[in-house]
């Protein structure tokens, strides 16, 4: 036994800790305090040591059954285990000490700390392995990150929060929300009745925003970049369907109120008119703004998680947009296609949650939905869609009548359709819609002759509940 101990001399251990949890357990039954701490506070592989982990497991075994840990019993269930040094020479070794809860925490708070130093040697030789992996250097920085990120729940220390804890940190939350200037609950969308059913963009939510071809994704995704950065925060686009040139034009086109054309191809721009001057004045104002745009196309998760933990230390970082979805790839090269969209839908929640941002990806809708009579999304037309219904706090898709129907009366009007929130309503807003100068803002009725088909503000079509301003809270 002692050569067993021995032989651990240069591994994060602490054999006086691992015996005095041993000894603290010896005529311990499962009502006794230090055996309740133990058991909630300890696993097998925080033992180095094969003959005490050997007699933690037995002693758990005993008293789990009702019965009480004396040595006998011990020794009887060690024989019939063949469980290795667990003898009565084992048992006599131990210090025979009266062992107070407080003298207990202290041991286990040991055996937690060194079991987090042993994975962290572990950890630190899997990274050090991967520079010589027949990877990309980002896909090996990625790996590097998520397994450094991973030890955060190594250890055994789960820190639960107690009904206090959550209470005050509500109460401060609370306090926050009433001395606010804001009545958002996130980062403003840009869009008064958008923010009004949302209550904004939430940090750490996963947004999708859905939509078929021509509806205006990338324009509206832009839209909300531009309000992020308008209001001093910082934006990251990952544009992997465009370059980055398209990108910074399409929005000079909607801050400058300048048609996309003109923007695309600056000989059309009449010099007369005031137009250069609009896009100048664009100009000025965007070269102030904290935004980024990575356009390489083919981007896969890893390379996507490494870049926006550095964006983020470098620049700080609001929101990130995902333009879009079903162009990146995973971490596993020829996966099947639906679990590879499971782990990127998986990991963007992740990652939102771990920066404390929002992202925002765009996503494909299947071609079936046009062969409706009724056009407008729903969650089923999502493509590759039960992890991204599932792993997304919200879902927006766009509808534009105008495009199914070009003598529609709701020409220059966008419907955006809340099919999933939640921590709150579902429905539907409307914004006026101008693609050929990429800007959406918030609905005016004299801009569009809706008739009898939409309501006045607030309304939510397609919702299963109306309206009401004077009933508060989620309707």
């Amino acid at each position: 036994m002692m050569n067993d101990f021995a032989e651990k001399k240069d591994v994060s251990t602490s054999i006086d800790s691992e015996m005095a949890i041993i000894d603290a357990l010896i005529n311990k039954s499962q009502a006794d305090e230090v055996y309740i701490e133990i058991n909630e506070s300890l696993y097998d592989t925080d033992f180095t040591y094969q003959v005490t982990k050997n007699a933690f497991n037995l002693i758990k075994e005993i008293i789990s059954e009702g019965s009480t840990a004396d040595p006998s019993l011990i020794i009887t269930l060690a024989n019939k285990r063949h469980a290795k040094g667990v003898d009565l020479k084992f048992l006599k070794s131990l210090a025979h000490k009266q062992y107070d809860i407080g003298l207990v925490k202290s041991h286990i708070s040991v055996l937690q700390d060194c079991s987090t130093n042993r994975r962290l040697i572990s950890v630190s030789k899997e990274i050090h392995a991967l520079s010589e992996q027949n990877l990309t250097i980002d896909e090996k920085v990625g790996k590097a990150l998520q397994l450094s990120e991973n030890i955060e729940g190594i250890s055994s220390q789960i820190q639960e929060a107690s009904a206090v804890e959550m209470l005050r940190e509500l109460g401060e939350y609370m306090d926050w929300q009433l001395n606010s200037d804001s009545e958002l609950t996130g980062i403003t969308t840009g869009f008064t009745d958008l923010d009004q059913e949302t209550g904004g963009f939430n940090k750490g939510d996963l947004v999708i925003l859905a939509a078929r071809p021509a509806m205006g994704k990338t324009a509206l995704a832009l839209n909300l970049v531009s309000t992020t950065a308008k209001t001093g925060g910082s934006a990251l686009i990952y544009s992997m369907e465009m370059p980055k040139i398209q990108n910074i034009q399409r929005i000079i086109s909607s801050e400058s109120g300048v048609d996309y054309s003109k923007i695309k191809n600056t000989k059309l721009i009449d010099v007369h008119n005031g137009d250069w001057t609009k896009v100048n004045m664009a100009f000025a104002q965007i070269k102030d703004w904290r935004f980024g745009c990575y356009d390489e196309p083919g981007l896969n998760i890893n390379q996507l998680i490494s870049h926006s933990r550095s964006y983020k230390r470098r620049h700080g970082l609001d929101l990130i947009v995902i333009d879009y979805l079903q162009l990146m790839s995973g971490s596993k090269p020829g996966e099947n296609r639906v679990n590879e969209i499971s782990e990127i839908s998986r990991e963007l929640k992740k990652l939102a949650r771990s920066l404390d941002v929002p992202i925002i990806a765009l996503s494909q809708l299947n071609r079936s939905l046009e062969q409706r009579s009724d056009k407008r999304p729903m969650m089923s037309d999502l493509r590759e869609s039960g992890s991204i219904e599932q792993d997304a706090d919200m879902i927006l898709f766009i509808y534009r009548d105008e495009v199914y129907n070009p003598d529609s009366e709701h020409k220059g009007v966008a419907e955006i359709i809340i099919g999933k929130q939640r921590s709150g309503p579902t429905g539907t807003v409307r914004l006026n819609c101008d693609l050929s100068r990429m800007s959406f803002k918030d609905f005016n009725q004299s801009d569009a002759d809706l008739g009898n088909t939409f309501y006045g503000k607030g309304v939510r079509i397609g919702s299963s509940n109306a309206y009401n301003d004077d009933e508060p809270g989620f309707y």
